[in-house]
């Protein structure tokens, strides 16, 4: 504003002349973060990199067990309230967006806080009590977070839109469940259970409810990578599955390790389970970054490409289940399904896996045929409207040339009337007929162009 020939400084520049230039930087920071949330992101990386790089310090150059079975149970509930407050950061701003979404989110941050509970519960009993953590009130928090992941998990897929697709979905998750419970039946909880026989009853029920507990997490891995809901992005599906990924490769070790009697707490192992929540943190920021910016990180040319090839991918899922779970069986010294004559049960799970995926070709022959129907009526349907476009514009084309004629004669009409005008000099008897019958060849054509 210029009053007077002089400028008027703006009360901003005013007051960033007056403070220090540390304030004045601070405030551009504030600023860069506030246009540009990715930069949360990015900040989130580096933190869980600090925090990896912490843990892979500890394994490497701490050597008394003691010490370091201390600070892994340190950081370990550190990590998880991290992801935690994440995650109900992300569920609180989806909120104004889709409740679902929010609700989704919001379960699994609970899932989360409900692990970090059990962490704490775990280092009072390891670290403070010195008493063993298993089995505890901490295994009643870690088991609490599988089925409030899995709800979770439930909100986060697109609701289906035919009772055919509801089907097929159940089919899906039927094969998969069923292929991976005979897997985990064959190398850990078919093993577990005959090794550890003499063991109370509790015991043995919450060492098998881990591995359930992984099936679930498995069945929610499929969930939210192949039937994502539209509304939400990308990137944050898929560092969400790593960590799941992350989660049931941990406790698959880690049972088998505890089923040989070779886990060691404070181990390499636990690395899998810090790098899970690290993940599940940087979920969180990645979902609140989507909701915050307009150039939402999970909408990448890539995530969209990578999405449409596991949609070609998918038909073949049960396949590969099958295939795999015959080789599994088939392979000589795994498990100890025949030790525990268990080979009958799964066998008659090998063949209900063999039933549904012949029920699901069955479901997508029908389909197909429904397509091709489909198509052919709407082939049939293009021509017929192709064949009326070809004759309307056979009646336009007549029309033109009619209309062409009929200006043709009109032209001729006022040249044969203009040159009768200009010949006429005095009126006698013939002129004036001569110029009535002009006239009326000049309404004649006249008329046929309004025709």
């Amino acid at each position: 504003m210029r009053r007077s020939g002089k400028t008027e400084k703006s009360p901003i520049d005013e007051q960033s002349k007056t403070r220090p230039d540390s304030a004045v930087k601070r405030i551009g920071v504030r600023e860069a973060f506030r246009r540009h949330p990715i930069n949360f992101f990015y900040v989130a990386c580096f933190l869980a990199l600090l925090f990896l790089g912490i843990n892979l310090g500890i394994l490497l150059w701490i050597s008394d067990p003691q010490l370091r079975i201390i600070l892994s149970d340190v950081i370990s509930p550190v990590v998880d309230l991290l992801a935690s407050v994440a995650l109900f950061i992300a569920a609180k701003y989806l909120a104004v967006h889709s409740k679902r979404l929010a609700l989704a989110w919001g379960s699994i941050a609970l899932a989360m806080f409900l692990y970090f509970l059990g962490d704490i519960i775990w280092f009072i009993l390891e670290v403070g009590l010195k008493v063993s953590p298993f089995p505890s009130l901490a295994d009643g928090f870690y088991l609490a977070f599988y089925p409030v992941f899995l709800v979770g998990a439930f909100l986060l897929v697109e609701k289906p839109a035919t009772p055919g697709e509801l089907i097929k979905r159940t089919i899906d998750m039927g094969i998969i469940l069923m292929s991976a419970t005979l897997g985990f039946w064959k190398l850990l909880i078919g093993p577990m259970v005959s090794s550890n026989a003499g063991l109370p009853t509790l015991d043995l029920g919450i060492s098998l409810a881990y591995p359930v507990g992984d099936l679930v997490l498995l069945g929610a891995v499929f969930l939210i990578i192949h039937y994502r809901s539209e509304k939400q992005a990308i990137m944050p599906m898929y560092i969400l599955a790593g960590s799941l990924l992350a989660t049931i490769i941990g406790d698959s070790i880690y049972s088998y390790q505890a089923l040989l009697g070779t886990y060691v707490s404070g181990g390499p192992l636990d690395l899998t389970w810090v790098v899970s929540s690290l993940l599940i943190f940087l979920a969180g920021m990645s979902q609140w970054v989507a909701v915050r910016s307009t150039k939402i990180p999970g909408k990448t040319p890539f995530g969209e490409v990578f999405q449409a090839r596991l949609k070609t991918f998918q038909p073949y899922v049960p396949y590969l289940l099958l295939a795999f779970v015959i080789i599994l069986l088939g392979l000589p010294g795994v498990g100890s399904a025949a030790q525990s004559g268990d080979l009958f049960y799964l066998s008659l799970g090998v063949v209900g896996i063999v039933v549904l995926v012949l029920i699901r070709q069955i479901i997508a022959i029908f389909e197909n045929s429904k397509l091709n129907i489909r198509l052919q009526k709407s082939v049939e349907r293009i021509q017929t409207q192709a064949a009326e476009l070809e004759k309307s514009n056979q009646e336009l084309q007549n029309d033109i040339a009619e209309r062409k004629k009929a200006e043709a004669a009109v032209k001729r009409a006022r040249l044969s009337l203009k040159r009768y005008l200009s010949s006429l000099r005095t009126p006698s008897c013939s002129s004036i007929l001569t110029i009535l019958a002009a006239l009326g060849r000049s309404l004649i054509a006249i008329w046929q162009l309004a025709r």
